[in-house]
Parts: C-alpha cells; sequence; structure tokens
C-alpha cells in the first residue's frame, strides 16, 4: 500500500490492528516508510520519535536515528542544525507482535531558538573560549545588551553554568552616518567587533567599562559582543549613541570641521552644524568647545557649504582674526593665512545661476578669535537679448552662390 499520509507529524497508534487490512497489510510484522519533503528556517530543530517496535531516521540522506528493534512503546530524542531550504525526511518503521505505534515530529529546539538577524543572537558555552557547540541559543531581543546575573547562570534550564561560561551576541543594526561611541561593561572579559573588525580587546578578568569610537557609513553594520564570565559575579552591558561631538550635516548648511591645531590638520575633534546663515562667530579668548577637545587658542576650523545663488556678481565679504581663506567652487578667492588684529577682506565673483560650493578655512592663534563672512549680490547678469526681425530675417537669409 501507498498511500498519502498528510503533511503533519506521523501520529499513528493501531493497537492491536492493521494500518489497512483491504490493502493486506497484517496486525503484526508490517514495515513502513514514510518520506516527505519539508521547508525549514534556519535553526536547531528537536526530532521526536515514539515507536512500538523499531524506528529510524534519515534526514537529507544523513541517518540521525536508529533503533530498529523489538521494544515496547519507547520515545527518543535528537536536535539537527538545518540550513534554510527543503530538507528530505524519512521515517523507517516495523511492528513484530502486539500493540503498533509510530510517531514523528519536530519542533525548534527548546535551547536553541531561530533569531532574525535585525535581534540578538545570543550563543552561550559551557567554556571560557567559545569553543564546541553552543549549549544554548537565545533570541535576546532588538534593544541594547544589558546583563547582570550577579552569581546566578543565564538560564540552569539549558545547562549553562553559573562560572566558567562564555558567550557571544551578534546583531545587525542599521546606523545613519556619523561617529558612534560604544560604552561596554564587563565582569569578567570583553570583545567588540564592528563589521567583523575587533575594536576593543580585554580578554581578561576584570570589572570595568571601556569607551570605543567608531566611524560608520549610512546602513547596515554586524555588531558582535563576546563575553567570559570566570567566577563569581557576571555581567555584562553594552550601548551606543551617537558622538556628541560629531553630527550628520545636511549640504546647505555649514559643515564646522574644527580641528585641535593651526593647520587643519589629522582628523578633526569636532564635526558640528553651524547653520544656513552667514558665518558670525565671535569665540573672543574662549574655545568653541572644550568638552570636544579644542582649546582657546590654536584651532582651526574648515566650513563647508552648497550655497545657491542667482545669476550675477557676487561681494562677499570675510573677516577674521587670525588667518582665512576663502574658496568657491573650488577656487581660491580670498588668502589672508597670517596672524592680524580683525581685519576686513572683500571680493567680488561672477556665479551662474545654482549652487555652489563655499569654503572658509580660518585659524586663531592666540587672543580674541574671530571669523564673518556674508555676501550680497551686487549686479545681475544681463537677461539675453531677444533677437529683432531683422536679426532673424538676416541669420534664416539664403546664402546667394556665385
Amino acid at each position: 500500500m501507498t498511500r498519502n499520509d498528510g503533511d503533519g507529524a506521523i501520529n499513528f497508534d493501531w493497537g492491536l490492528k492493521s494500518p489497512d487490512a483491504s490493502c493486506a497489510i497484517g496486525e503484526d510484522d508490517f514495515s513502513v516508510r514514510w518520506k516527505r519533503v519539508v521547508a525549514f528556517g534556519a535553526g536547531v530543530y528537536r526530532f521526536t520519535v515514539t515507536a512500538d517496535d523499531g524506528a529510524r531516521v534519515f534526514i537529507d540522506g544523513e541517518k540521525r536515528l536508529d533503533e530498529w528493534r523489538d521494544q515496547m512503546a519507547a520515545t527518543y530524542t535528537f536536535d539537527v542544525t538545518l540550513a534554510a531550504g527543503n530538507h528530505e525526511i524519512v521515517f523507517e518503521y516495523y511492528e513484530h507482535l502486539g500493540s503498533a505505534i509510530a510517531q514523528l515530529s519536530w519542533s525548534a529546539a527548546p535551547c536553541h531558538a531561530t533569531v532574525s538577524h535585525s535581534r540578538w543572537r545570543g550563543e552561550y558555552f559551557n567554556n571560557r573560549e567559545l569553543e564546541g557547540v553552543p549549549v544554548l541559543v537565545q533570541d535576546n531581543g532588538d534593544g541594547f545588551v544589558d546583563f547582570d546575573w550577579q552569581t546566578g547562570s543565564p538560564t540552569s534550564d539549558c545547562g549553562v553554568a553559573t562560572d566558567d561560561f562564555s558567550a557571544r551576541w551578534t546583531r545587525t543594526v542599521a546606523f545613519a552616518e556619523g561617529v558612534y561611541r560604544f560604552n561596554l561593561k564587563a565582569d569578567d572579559g570583553i570583545r567588540l567587533y564592528i563589521d567583523r573588525q575587533l575594536k576593543l580587546d580585554r580578554w581578561t578578568d576584570q570589572m570595568a567599562g571601556h569607551t570605543v569610537e567608531a566611524q560608520l557609513a549610512a546602513g547596515n553594520h554586524q555588531i558582535t559582543l563576546e563575553y567570559f564570565e570566570h567566577k563569581g559575579s557576571a555581567a555584562v552591558k553594552l550601548r551606543w549613541e551617537q558622538h556628541p561631538c560629531f553630527v550628520n550635516v545636511p549640504p546647505d548648511r555649514w559643515r564646522g570641521e574644527y580641528f585641535d591645531n593651526q593647520n587643519l590638520s589629522g582628523q578633526p575633534k569636532m564635526t558640528r552644524d553651524d547653520g544656513a546663515g552667514a558665518l558670525d562667530f565671535d569665540f573672543a579668548t574662549k574655545s568653541p568647545s572644550e568638552a570636544c577637545g579644542i582649546g582657546a587658542d590654536n584651532f582651526s576650523v574648515r566650513w563647508t557649504r552648497a550655497v545657491a545663488t542667482s545669476a550675477g556678481t557676487h561681494r562677499f565679504t570675510l573677516t577674521a582674526d587670525d588667518g582665512v581663506r576663502l574658496f568657491i567652487d573650488g577656487k581660491k578667492q580670498i588668502e589672508e593665512w597670517r596672524n592680524q588684529e580683525p581685519a576686513t577682506f572683500e571680493v567680488e565673483v561672477e556665479l551662474a545661476a545654482g549652487n555652489h560650493r563655499v569654503v572658509v578655512e580660518y585659524y586663531d592663534h592666540t587672543g580674541g578669535a574671530v571669523v564673518k563672512l556674508d555676501w550680497q549680490l551686487v549686479a545681475r547678469a544681463p537677461a539675453p537679448r531677444r533677437a529683432s526681425r531683422a536679426d532673424l530675417r538676416s541669420r534664416y537669409q539664403p546664402t546667394r552662390l556665385a
């Protein structure tokens, strides 16, 4: 007999009866092979088999259970890691004498959850080096990592020890472009990877906090946190924020990059949004931002912005104490890169209608610090002259051949 036995679990308890006497199947000494292709999501699955008498299970041709013998009803379980996609399940069974039971079912393994990429996949190991197969895989949510187990186990139900265990959390996070500050605390060892690049390695017994800064492009980034617990209390925390000294600036606003030297060299200590109007700063004898490591003297700044103008002659007025430079569409228009008292400079530039890239570079030596830039249209570009009738007649007059 060959028949359709459904698309769910195998669940037969024939007692002392035949599966189907009309097809000449006896009450004893019969056997069955069930075969089916099943679509699985990626994960670890627990298969449960109950049989009286013999049973075998194959997954994708590999024997996973072999209890091919006479026996009273007995139940067996085994866990299998499956990739996402179709897998062939084969269940073989035989009945000798007496009652006949054949049952097969599966579900996500209780200690091995299936976790989406946007949530923390927590893998827990009963050793300090993340070795072997994890005894527990958990969905640890989509917030920050924040665990304090004190002297307990992450979960005793799945056999994770209270000491000498390790864990790895992995998650894909969507970030806006910018510099981010990652704050970590651990008791004991900890490592942080961003896009598989090691950013922090403190793999030692400790009770400490650490900070890591990283420049990230807009888009998805993989965050991986590794941890081990030795003895005593166990805690691990990870959170992040956009760095307060580095912000994203739209192209039509002033992007101010501040350096802790007079030469605009190295990486800026601060990037901030300095508005959409004229530049107008009088720092006096103070720092632009002590919190971001900018001194009151010997600092420099580069401001960049796209400015929309009408066609015509534009007058740019620049005031500075000390050095200053002005670039428009990459062309240097003012060069006054020297120590000086507040001084004002002007330049007139012909600009077409549309956006133009304006860059101001500035440095302060000592004392007061002033920089200002403003601009105005002083002469509109003349409107194109409309062709007269005479122009049109001459333009289209046939050429007389000699």
